[in-house]
C-alpha cells in the first residue's frame, strides 16, 4: 500500500449518498497539485484539531490560505495557533454568511462523515459546492483495510477498548471502568469460549501475561494502527474490521466508521450529577449506548443525540463490582490501617491535565474542598484516631496535581491512580467495604447509591463549579442522595453520624433512586450481553 494523502470529495447530496459516494470517490493525493488547481480560493477548516493542521502545514504548505475554522464546540471557538498561524474559529452557522464559492471547504477530522452531515446542512438545497475531507494516516489505513476486507464475513470477535486513544497520557484508561467490567465478566462465565476478546491498549504488555491461561485473549497496541510494519498493520485492522462488537467507555476513535453487521456500543463511565465540557452530538458514531435507568436513558438520549431504540437500560457493567469487591487483604498491600469503619472520599476533578475540561483549580494547602489546610485535617486525624475510623481519599485521575496531605496522617489515608492502576484496581471493586461515602459531583456517588449506605455531598463551590461545568439538574437539593456538608463542622458531624450507625440522608437517597436508579443487584453485565444476543 502506497501511502499517500487522502482527500475525499463529493458533492453536497444527501447523506446516504454521500457515504456511497465515499466509498467510491477516493483520491491519493501524492503532492501539492490539488492545492494548486484551487490556489485561488481561501481555505476553510472544518474542526479545530491542531494535529490535522500542523500535518497540512508540515506537507503542503498551505495554512498562508486558510480564511478561519469552524468547529460547533464553543470551547474551541475563538482563536487556535498552529505553527506562526492564528485563526479566528467560528460555530458552523458562520458558514452562512459567506459566499461558499471563494473558498475551499475541507474537514479536518476523523469523523468525516459526522461533519459533513453538519456541514452539508449549512447550505440551502439549490447550492451546488464540493467539500472535502483530509485523511490523515491512520483514517487512510482503516479506509483501505475496510474497503479490502468488505465482502470477508465477520466473526465472533469483540473489541474492548477503555478511554480515547491517547487517554490523555494515563496509562490506567487504556484497561478500566465498564469495558473491562464486562470483559472480566465474560471471561468468568467461559465466553471466551465463544468469541475473541481483544483488548485495544497503549501497552499489551502490562497486561499479557495475567491473562495469558484465557484462550481467546489478545492486545493489540494503539500504534499498530500506523505501523510502518505491513503485518503489525495488517494484524491490527483483521482485528477492527472482522469483529461483530465493540465495547468502549468514552472515545469512539477504534471504530469511527464502520461496516455493515458491525455493533459499536458506548458504554460510558457512568451516570452523575455533572455534564462534561464536549459531548458529541450524533447518532452514527455508534450503534448503542447502556444507561442504569430510564430516567438517564432519556438524558443521554437528548444530550448525544441518540434515538430511543439506542438506548439500552441495563445498569452500567461496573456497578456489579461493588457487590463483589477484591479480598479484603488489598487493603493491606495499599497500606490501609485496620478500623471499625471506613469513610471514603472521592473529591472529582478540579483542575484537569485535558485542557478541555476547564475546570477550575482549587487554591488550598491541601489541594481539597472544606479542609483547606493542614490544621483541619489535622482536627479530623484526631476525631479519626479517637474513634477507630479511616477516611480513605481517592484523588481522580485527570487531576493536574497530587493532594498535598499524603502519608502525613495515621488514619487519612490517600490514593492516587497509579497506586489503583498498577494493581488493576477499580475503585468500585473497594467501595463495597466502605461504610460511608463523601464525594461532590462524580457518577461514583450514584454509582455507590446502589448499597444503601449514607452518602455526604462536599460541594461549598458549588456556585463555582456550575460556572465551569454543566450539571444535569438545575434543582440539585431535589436530586442529590445524600446530605450537603459545605463546612468542617457539619463534615465531623456527618463523620459521628457513621460512627453512630445514623443514616440520616436515607429519604434523601431513596428519593434518589426512585429517580434515577432501576436495580440493586449485580446483574448489569449480563443483562448487557442479554440485550445485545451475546448470550
Amino acid at each position: 500500500l502506497d501511502i499517500g494523502d487522502v482527500i475525499w470529495q463529493r458533492q453536497v447530496c444527501t447523506y446516504m449518498s454521500f457515504i456511497l459516494q465515499l466509498k467510491k470517490m477516493n483520491m491519493f493525493i501524492k503532492n501539492s497539485s490539488f492545492f494548486d488547481k484551487l490556489k485561488n480560493k481561501k481555505i476553510i477548516l472544518c474542526v479545530n484539531v491542531k494535529g490535522y493542521f500542523r500535518e497540512l502545514e508540515q506537507k503542503y504548505h498551505v495554512l498562508n490560505r486558510v480564511a478561519f475554522v469552524v468547529d460547533n464546540y464553543d470551547r474551541k471557538q475563538g482563536y487556535t495557533e498552529c505553527e506562526e498561524y492564528r485563526f479566528p474559529v467560528y460555530s458552523f452557522d458562520y458558514l452562512n454568511n459567506i459566499n461558499i464559492d471563494n473558498y475551499l471547504i475541507l474537514i479536518t477530522s476523523e469523523y468525516y462523515e459526522e461533519v459533513y452531515r453538519q456541514v452539508e446542512g449549512m447550505f440551502p438545497d439549490h447550492i451546488n459546492t464540493t467539500i472535502y475531507y483530509y485523511a490523515d494516516a491512520r483514517i487512510h489505513y482503516y479506509n483501505y483495510y475496510r474497503n479490502l476486507f468488505k465482502n470477508k464475513p465477520l466473526e465472533n470477535k469483540i473489541i474492548f477498548c477503555s478511554g480515547a486513544r491517547k487517554a490523555y497520557n494515563i496509562e490506567s484508561g487504556e484497561f478500566d471502568d465498564n469495558s473491562l467490567a464486562l470483559f472480566e465478566y465474560m471471561l468468568e462465565n467461559k465466553l471466551n469460549t465463544t468469541y475473541q476478546l481483544v483488548w485495544v491498549v497503549l501497552n499489551p504488555e502490562k497486561y499479557k501475561q495475567k491473562y495469558s491461561k484465557y484462550e481467546n485473549v489478545s492486545f493489540l497496541p494503539y500504534r499498530w494502527s500506523e505501523s510502518k510494519d505491513i503485518n503489525e498493520r495488517r494484524t491490527y485492522y483483521v482485528n477492527i474490521c472482522l469483529a461483530k462488537y465493540f465495547f468502549f467507555t468514552q472515545a469512539t476513535d477504534i471504530a469511527t466508521h464502520r461496516r455493515e453487521g458491525q455493533i459499536r456500543v458506548q458504554l460510558w463511565h457512568g451516570q452523575g450529577i455533572k455534564s462534561r465540557a464536549l459531548f458529541t452530538h450524533d447518532e452514527y458514531r455508534y450503534e448503542y449506548m447502556t444507561v442504569m435507568s430510564e430516567k438517564y436513558g432519556d438524558m443521554h438520549a437528548e444530550i448525544f443525540g441518540l434515538r430511543k431504540d439506542q438506548i439500552l437500560v441495563t445498569g452500567n457493567p461496573k456497578q456489579d463490582w461493588l457487590y463483589h469487591p477484591f479480598d479484603k487483604g488489598i487493603f493491606e498491600v495499599l497500606e490501609i490501617p485496620k478500623a471499625d469503619k471506613y469513610v471514603f472520599w472521592l473529591p472529582t476533578m478540579r483542575d484537569s491535565k485535558a485542557e478541555s475540561f476547564g475546570d477550575k483549580t482549587i487554591y488550598s494547602d491541601t489541594g481539597l474542598t472544606i479542609l483547606e489546610s493542614k490544621q483541619q485535617l489535622d482536627r479530623i486525624n484526631k476525631l479519626l484516631n479517637g474513634w477507630n475510623m479511616v477516611l480513605i481519599i481517592k484523588q481522580h485521575p485527570f487531576e493536574k496535581y497530587d493532594l498535598r496531605v499524603a502519608n502525613l496522617y495515621s488514619n487519612i489515608v490517600v490514593l492516587n491512580n497509579d497506586m489503583l492502576s498498577n494493581r488493576n484496581i477499580n475503585i468500585n471493586q473497594l467501595l463495597g467495604y466502605a461504610d460511608a461515602l463523601i464525594s461532590d459531583y462524580s457518577s461514583a456517588a450514584i454509582d455507590y447509591m446502589l448499597l444503601d449506605r449514607p452518602i455526604a455531598f462536599a460541594i461549598p463551590d458549588l456556585d463555582v463549579y456550575k460556572s465551569s461545568r454543566k450539571l444535569h439538574f438545575d434543582n440539585l437539593d431535589e436530586w442529590l442522595p445524600g446530605i450537603q456538608i459545605t463546612t468542617e463542622s457539619q463534615f465531623c458531624d456527618f463523620i459521628k453520624e457513621v460512627r453512630d450507625g445514623v443514616d440520616s440522608g436515607k429519604k434523601l437517597r431513596q428519593n434518589a433512586f426512585n429517580k434515577l436508579g432501576k436495580w440493586r443487584d449485580d446483574n448489569n453485565c449480563k443483562r448487557v450481553l442479554e440485550a445485545l444476543h451475546i448470550i
